[in-house]
């Protein structure tokens, strides 16, 4: 069985697809949010979900690999093949993010889409695994591996081709563990080292030849700061903005619990615009290598940490920081005093 696709209804001239890991289904608030702000310029959005990832278990022993790009692939060159003229892009969101970084890099400048978005992504996966295992952080990875055995005990509760018996899934209590014993063997990988090293998108993203922005956060609670890139590994089309505060796949701000600005539903769209503008490719590829800070909107959490750590970061940068807030304010993005930024990481423009 192939991923699951949702689909908004409406006509209109481009085509987005948001890639999903994990067990999250179209109800999740940032698709539907992130799915409203597209619809509301007029473009129409397919919500991919992984293989075992939508509620619904696939045929084969195998299910979801966070290396896997085939299935990826598959959904974006169908949607080409249906729509050769129609502009398309990509977002992915954590997990989901590193595949679509990872294809992009296979894909080189064969992909066919036009743009693409990538999200708190755990660009080596070895890190991400060892930062789960600490503090807070083993609370959400309880979280996933309770819904991982939960997924594994549904599909292979019938059938005797799974790489462990179900007496032995409660042993397996981190990452580390159910990937050595579940996700290598039925995705072909010698072992979880082999496995993390392979399924990383890190090594690809020099290789990307697609406007491309990713989006992080210094202070997310599942990376190790180790993991970020740096810049001499980014395609020159691959712009990355590093905030210092956002967690994972948060990025909110506002003033008030009750009132609260989701980032992403305004940065996310705001580049995919930028790309599908009238502007040459040139130009486009030009302004995605060009370095600038990235300020997400003012909070409680954002004053406290600009208040630690902003002087350190940005008091050899303030006129960049003042540029990159101006250009973000015309696309409405930002309050009119960002209470933190940091200087981004870019792609190298040799």
């Amino acid at each position: 069985m192939f991923p699951k696709l949702h689909q908004t209804t409406q006509t209109a001239r481009k085509v987005w697809a948001l890639a999903r890991p994990y067990f999250q289904s179209e109800e999740r608030w940032q698709a539907r949010g992130l799915l409203a702000a597209c619809v509301a310029r007029g473009w129409r959005g397919v919500v991919m979900h992984f293989r075992g990832c939508s509620g619904m278990p696939n045929r084969l022993a195998r299910g979801y690999s966070a290396g896997d790009t085939a299935d990826l692939a598959h959904i974006a060159q169908l949607l080409r093949q249906r729509e050769p003229a129609t502009p398309l892009a990509v977002v992915g969101y954590s997990l989901g993010g590193n595949a679509l970084l990872k294809w992009l890099g296979e894909a080189g400048s064969a992909a066919p889409v036009q743009a693409a978005v990538a999200v708190s992504v755990p660009f080596l996966l070895d890190s991400a695994a060892r930062r789960m295992g600490r503090g807070l952080s083993r609370l959400y990875q309880h979280h996933l591996l309770h819904a991982l055995r939960r997924s594994y005990r549904a599909k292979f509760q019938q059938r005797a081709d799974g790489p462990v018996t179900l007496d032995e899934l409660a042993q397996l209590r981190d990452f580390y563990a159910f990937d050595d014993r579940v996700t290598a063997p039925l995705h072909g990988y010698a072992g979880v080292d082999d496995y993390y090293a392979r399924a990383s998108c890190r090594p690809y993203l020099r290789h990307i030849a697609v406007p491309t922005l990713i989006l992080h956060a210094h202070d997310d609670p599942f990376m190790l700061p180790e993991a970020i890139p740096d810049p001499a590994e980014l395609s020159a089309c691959t712009h990355l903005e590093l905030s210092g505060g956002g967690g994972h796949v948060g990025f909110v701000g506002g003033r008030w619990p009750w009132r609260a600005e989701y980032w992403l539903e305004q940065r996310i769209p705001a580049f995919l615009a930028e790309q599908w503008s009238s502007r040459s490719t040139a130009t486009a590829s030009a302004r995605a290598s060009a370095t600038r800070c990235c300020c997400p909107p003012e909070s409680v959490a954002g004053r406290l940490w600009a208040i630690a750590v902003r002087p350190k970061l940005c008091s050899k940068s303030s006129t960049r920081c003042a540029s990159a807030a101006d250009s973000l304010r015309r696309h409405q993005l930002v309050r009119p005093k960002p209470m933190f930024s940091r200087t981004v990481r870019c792609g190298n423009s040799a």
